[in-house]
């Protein structure tokens, strides 16, 4: 209830952030994540350690870190000359604009609404396995963000890119640097592949405090399973990005949707026989034919001659 009393203010700095990441400005909006971040942990010193306020204190420390975000943001978006200079008395609706803001956004919305849930269903069937299982599973995700983080990061300045150039009509800008967004994306999932793979145990033990346990081995079981297939998860993200920047929502939900699905039916067919080592094949599975699925469209609508054919 007390971290949720501080939500808008996460939601100023996000729309703030948006805008200075569209106009390709996105250092300005980490400086500004990084003093919430570095602020956030004296807080929680001060609250919890120093006036014992326990989870209240934690959740408080967080409200005020994003507090002071939106006010650093804000304030430089307010004082900047730039074309994306905000004046506070003329925030509102604008019809000619609400409808395209909501066909991209609504989708998006839409879609991190239905991974949640997907991701539930999922883990309803590897709650069924025990608490051990449970533990190896939860390891494996918190592993999972070393990799998932930089992709996604890529994804966003994909979607800027093609955004910014198909504005501008530079079709060719939008080829060159949508292959080359391919390419980033391979090479930053080789050093994760050789690592997850190679260490598989190493890795899972950051997050389990006793090596020996059947939770480790599960774990590390699934992060094999998983890791080679990062290379498809870094072209289905980026490609996913270009198809956001050139506004194809509809092509980008189908892909996004068909993972989600054979992530789900999958996990729970392939459990019947093959165990938690089942659920683990459906990621596999989910991202080859999504995959496949991003880069169709992504040639058709993002790569294709004439802009103006949308």
């Amino acid at each position: 209830q007390v971290y949720f009393g501080g939500i808008f203010f996460s939601v100023i700095y996000n729309m703030s952030a948006g805008i200075l990441n569209a106009v390709g400005n996105s250092r300005r909006s980490l400086i500004y994540l990084i003093i919430a971040a570095v602020s956030n942990i004296f807080l929680d010193i001060f609250f919890v350690v120093i006036l014992k306020m326990g989870i209240i204190g934690a959740a408080l420390a967080t409200d005020i870190s994003q507090l002071l975000s939106c006010i650093f943001i804000l304030g430089f978006l307010m004082r900047s000359q730039e074309s994306y200079h905000v004046r506070l008395r003329d925030i509102r609706f604008y019809d000619n604009l609400l409808g395209r803001i909501l066909k991209i956004g609504l989708p998006t919305g839409f879609q991190n609404i239905v991974i949640s849930i997907s991701n539930v269903i999922v883990q309803s069937s590897v709650n069924s396995f025990g608490a051990v299982v449970m533990a190896g599973y939860a390891a494996y995700v918190k592993v999972d963000g070393f990799n998932i983080l930089p992709v996604l990061s890529f994804s966003m300045a994909a979607t800027t890119f093609v955004g910014q150039n198909y504005g501008a009509g530079r079709n060719d800008r939008i080829k060159s640097g949508y292959k080359a967004g391919l390419v980033i994306s391979a090479i930053v999932a080789v050093p994760f592949i050789l690592c997850f793979f190679c260490m598989p145990k190493t890795m899972i033990n950051l997050f389990l405090d006793d090596g020996g346990t059947k939770a480790v081995e599960i774990g590390t079981t699934f992060l094999r399973i998983i890791s080679p297939f990062y290379v498809f998860v870094g072209i289905k993200i980026m490609s996913d990005g270009a198809l956001r920047g050139k506004g194809a929502m509809q092509y980008f939900m189908i892909s996004t949707f068909t993972d989600l699905i054979l992530r789900v039916v999958l996990a729970f067919v392939l459990a019947r026989p093959y165990g938690s080592t089942g659920i683990w094949l459906s990621w596999p599975i989910g991202w080859l034919v999504s995959t496949v699925l991003s880069v169709v469209f992504a040639r058709v609508k993002v790569m294709k001659k004439e802009l103006n054919e949308e």
